[in-house]
């Protein structure tokens, strides 16, 4: 018995033209026209559904997805039924052809079975209002020209004259409409044509019904792994294509100009549409960009390009546009018109069993369709917001702001040009440089050995934003060394033979890189006066720097297998001249040096035991490049800041505006010890956005979460339900049956497990591991959960979040409610106006609640939001309460009373008594113990705060009547602070007419 691995099964995903094509007599064919009859199905709807489901966030995008695919499976059937076949999916668009005997009879009936099934699914309900589904079609017979071109990757591509005439079929078709071209009307019944159109009739009636045949099962003996995009390979393979929500950078690449091209020359289009695949692979699969799929298009196609989805490096911006700009670059006969966009999207399978396709669904994918289509030839549009997330700057030119369909305000784009440079970290040279003593320590006792003439190699690591440039900077500084020279890999240039050392070379000779001719001439001085011997290999050298020198007969000489070793080894001697004095030689950003430049820095490590030099490398995941390369060095590995250094740098930061503790122990716990990241946050902060994540801390995290296996990716995403801790024995409720026990020791790096307790490594793994959840499974877990505690008896705070989480919402305001009393009576203030807003959120969705519920809540927000400090906010909730106690006058002046105790406390006295006035008003001619009291009590502060002005005998006046007032109303406390102002005015009065000190003085 063979212990082979099954071969994955990626026939859902491949077109059965593509199989139909390997089993013809000549399967290596790249062009074929094909007779038959195509369908062009547009859905209308989606994008009123979109605009409307945008407005609730990223559930809208995972609903308007939910709602495409059933609406398609309902589709495709039909489809099928007819011997059709799929052959592009474009969003909420489908294209399908059909091949045979009676083609446009079969093609014309799925159309009518189509629309008639479309129908049956009747109105959509949403969140955000009722919408209908409905669909223009438009049938054409004729040839079509079908290609399967590409390398590594090979598409099935679906263009020419016929294609474009099935689109122009379409667009004449109203939503409900049929339209078939002539070509195909001249072959149907005359009884199901009705009136003509342009390019065609339309289709009305049922035509007889076709008995379907059992479509020919093609088998393949060859794998099918080329014709599946090789971003989705190992996922479909795994079986991990899940629906998630992930940040995504999305592009459209469209070629044009291909029907008369075609019409020409096809085997031109051929070798067009090969080079086009082939360049369009070779610049994404790298960087780990997906080419999701080509779609037909007018005169041409387009292809759809995701960075993020499924899989994210934390530098997708970057990598989209570095690819973008090199598939533009390269020469090719027709033009290319690009945009590209970053946003949230939902991402996922759409299809039926026998027919499915990944895609990215959203705002974002829609825009940047729509960019395409304004793109110039060879030109590429952007938004800001990719530009600003690229860490390679690029020379841009700003285009006036256009409309575009679905957007009510302009949309501002930009041209998109060469890489000219690279954005600086976010590193806080000016912050506070806290925490790092130890590998200070460490770093200049390596120097100190540097200084006797015994060189080093040491490797800076750590992640992303975890300080590398500030340690070195600062260390540089504190070196003191007389010769230091420093450099910075760069993303764009990684491709670039020796571009990282060569930028060190360049500043060690003091030479002109802009000026390659006297740039020769003064490289041939100093090799000649250093070092003699090396100028047979001067040209050698220039590789190393980037100039073209004449090679010597010595360099001719030379077997290829020598030349690099030699060059090595000239730039070694060169240095070892130069550099006899102790030097710091510093590279950064290493994770982007490229091959050869890496090469030789290692043959310069290999000789510093002998040189006065110290070598630092710093990078992430520095280590392991050195590993590779057979180089032994100390590392040192930054770790992220204590809680005490990182709460240290916030309020150095933050001193002259002082944060208020729980927020600066929020920005803390969020940033987890990583310089960068903190910065990034207090900036969200100057926003006033303290629950904005910048995205390249998601970026990142989001890109280890992608490294596990499909597995252990959705049970991290499913623990994160538990929120940041658990009881081990919770992991049960999210898991599948028995899976919990294997699942938590495999997620060590995500998790700290015990016995007894359960986290999180950080609250940032658990929000990267919690938005790529969809909502609906969110829901579905967030209720098992709560059913769980409340078996548990467990706290109505868990409990309020869980069912508010799973959308029960009579249960998550009882539960939130009674957590928020709680909350306040034990002074909990910041923690009870959460739960007091989330009952409120609660409430808007159980009916059988009482104005005077929500009213009662809405005061008790206002009166923790008070006590917390957060005036404002506490005004906005005493605000909405008096809305809902309308003709209540009790409660109008209880309220009125608490806004004049927050004015008082902020020391506003005249705003105070004007709301103590307003008070008065509604209680007039209102009887009843109640009135009575806030009667009473409104008197009494009027009384206070003119004492607090220093108006004693007004003061006294007031307090006399609410002596009065207070005893009618029985109020003990209110009485007692009205004979204190009483006896505190006559003493006043006394002794002079004058201001009271303090306010502590009437207490």
């Amino acid at each position: 018995m063979s212990n082979a691995e099954p071969k994955p099964d990626y026939t859902p995903y491949v077109a059965l033209l593509v199989r139909q094509w390997l089993n013809a007599p000549d399967p290596d064919a790249t062009h074929r026209v094909l007779e038959g009859s195509t369908v062009f199905a547009d859905i209308s709807g989606f994008t009123k559904l979109s605009e409307r489901l945008d407005r609730i966030g990223l559930e809208g995008a995972e609903q308007v997805t939910e709602v495409i695919g059933n609406a398609f499976n309902s589709l495709l059937e039909p489809a099928y039924a007819y011997d059709g076949t799929l052959v592009k999916f474009g969003g909420d668009a489908l294209l399908l052809f059909y091949q045979g005997e009676d083609h446009e009879l079969r093609a014309a009936s799925s159309a009518l079975e189509m629309r008639r099934a479309l129908r049956a699914i009747g109105t959509i309900e949403t969140p955000a209002g009722k919408v209908t589904l409905r669909m223009s079609q438009g049938v054409h017979s004729g040839a079509f020209h079908f290609f399967l071109v590409g390398s590594s990757f090979r598409e099935l591509i679906m263009a020419g004259s016929a294609t474009t005439h099935v689109a122009k079929v379409e667009g004449e078709a109203n939503a409900g409409q049929i339209i078939v071209s002539e070509a195909t009307a001249r072959t149907l019944p005359r009884k199901n044509l009705g009136s003509a159109k342009d390019n065609g009739f339309l289709l009305r009636g049922d035509l007889l019904p076709y008995q379907a045949s059992t479509q020919t099962v093609y088998t393949v003996e060859d794998d099918l792994t080329p014709f599946v995009p090789s971003a989705l390979r190992d996922l479909i393979a795994r079986g991990a294509v899940v629906p998630e929500h992930r940040p995504t950078t999305a592009a459209f690449v469209r070629f044009s100009g291909v029907d008369a091209m075609l019409a020409d020359d096809p085997e031109a289009v051929t070798e067009a549409f090969s080079k086009l695949i082939d360049d369009v692979e070779a610049a994404t699969a790298p960087r780990y960009i997906a080419l999701l799929n080509t779609d037909v298009y007018p005169d041409g196609l387009k292809i759809l390009l995701s960075a993020g989805a499924p899989i994210t490096t934390g530098d997708d911006e970057e990598n989209m546009l570095l690819a973008l700009r090199e598939i533009v670059n390269k020469e090719r006969p027709l033009p290319l018109h690009i945009g590209v966009t970053r946003g949230p999207v939902f991402a996922g399978d759409v299809g039926t069993t026998f027919r499915r396709g990944y895609t990215v669904m959203g705002d974002q994918v829609n825009l940047a369709a729509r960019l395409m289509s304004r793109a110039e030839p060879n030109q590429v549009l952007a938004t800001d917001a990719v530009l600003q997330g690229s860490r390679t700057i690029f020379g841009t030119t700003e285009l006036e702001p256009f409309m575009v369909k679905g957007k009510s305000k302009p949309i501002q784009a930009f041209a998109v040009g060469e890489a000219r440079g690279a954005r600086a970290d976010v590193s806080g040279h000016d912050a506070p440089f806290l925490g790092r003593d130890d590998e200070m320590k460490t770093l200049l006792g390596i120097w100190e050995q540097t200084m006797g003439g015994k060189g080093s190699l040491v490797l800076v690591a750590g992640d992303r934003g975890s300080g590398k440039s500030r340690l070195m900077a600062e260390f540089a500084s504190a070196a003191e060394a007389v010769d230091s020279y420093q450099a910075a890999c760069r993303r764009y240039r990684r491709s670039t033979p020796y571009f990282a050392v060569s930028l060190l070379l360049w500043e060690i000779l003091g030479i002109n890189r802009f000026d390659p001719e006297r740039s020769v001439a003064r490289l041939e001085q100093i090799v000649d006066a250093v070092d003699p011997s090396l100028m047979p290999y001067l040209s050698l050298i220039g590789i190393a720097l980037g100039l073209d020198i004449p090679e010597s007969q010595a360099v001719l000489a030379l077997g290829d297998e020598f030349i690099k070793p030699r060059l090595e080894a000239s730039v070694e001697g060169l240095l070892t001249g130069l550099l006899t004095e102790p030097t710091l030689l510093w590279i950064d950003d290493s994770q982007w040096m490229d091959d050869a430049s890496a090469d030789l820095f290692a043959t310069l490590a290999a000789a510093t035991g002998s040189r006065p030099w110290m070598l630092c490398v710093s990078g992430r995941g520095v280590a392991e490049g050195a590993a590779d390369r057979d180089v032994v060095a100390p590392t040192i590995t930054l770790s992220p800041l204590g809680v005490e250094d990182a709460t240290a740098i916030v309020h150095k930061i933050t001193e002259e505006a002082p944060l208020q503790p729980h927020v600066t122990s929020q920005i803390v716990e969020r940033s987890q010890g990583n310089p960068m990241f903190l910065l990034e946050l207090l900036g969200a902060m100057d926003q006033g956005d303290i629950d904005a994540m910048p995205d390249s801390i998601e970026g990142v995290i989001a890109s280890r979460i992608d490294r596990l296996l499909p597995d252990d990716r959705m049970a991290l995403r499913n623990l994160s339900v538990l929120g940041t801790g658990f009881r081990p024995e919770f992991a049960k409720v999210v898991l599948p049956e028995g899976a919990a026990r294997a699942a938590l020791p495999r997620l060590k790096d995500f998790l700290e497990v015990d016995q007894e307790w359960v986290k999180f490594r950080n609250s940032l793994v658990h929000k990267a591991a919690y938005s790529g959840l969809p909502y609906r499974k969110r829901r579905e877990l967030h209720g098992n959960v709560a059913e769980s505690i409340e078996r548990s008896s467990g706290g109505a705070d868990l409990l309020s979040v869980h069912f508010f989480n799973a959308g029960r919402w009579s249960e998550a305001w009882e539960y939130s409610l009674s957590a928020g009393d709680h909350a306040r009576d034990i002074y909990a203030n910041i923690e009870a106006a959460t739960l007091y807003e989330r009952a409120i959120d609660s409430a808007r969705w159980v009916e059988s609640l009482e104005a005077a519920d929500r009213a009662r809540v809405l005061e008790s927000l206002g009166d923790v939001r008070d006590l917390a400090g957060l005036y404002t906010e506490s005004s906005e909730a005493y605000r909405a309460a008096r809305r809902l106690h309308d003709d209540q006058p009790v409660a109008e002046a209880r309220l009125a009373l608490k806004e004049a105790f927050m004015r008082e406390r902020q020391g506003h006295l005249s705003q105070a008594l004007r709301w103590i006035r307003r008070g008065h008003k509604p209680l007039e001619g209102v009887d009843g113990d109640d009135a009575a009291a806030v009667r009473a009590q409104l008197t009494v502060w009027y009384a206070a705060i003119r004492a607090q002005q220093g108006r004693l005998s007004d003061a006294l006046s007031w307090a006399e009547r609410g002596i009065d007032e207070a005893s009618e109303a029985d109020d003990r406390k209110a009485l007692a602070r009205a004979y204190l102002i009483r006896d505190y005015a006559e003493m006043g009065m006394g002794m002079s007419e004058g201001p009271v000190s303090s306010r502590k003085s009437l207490e």
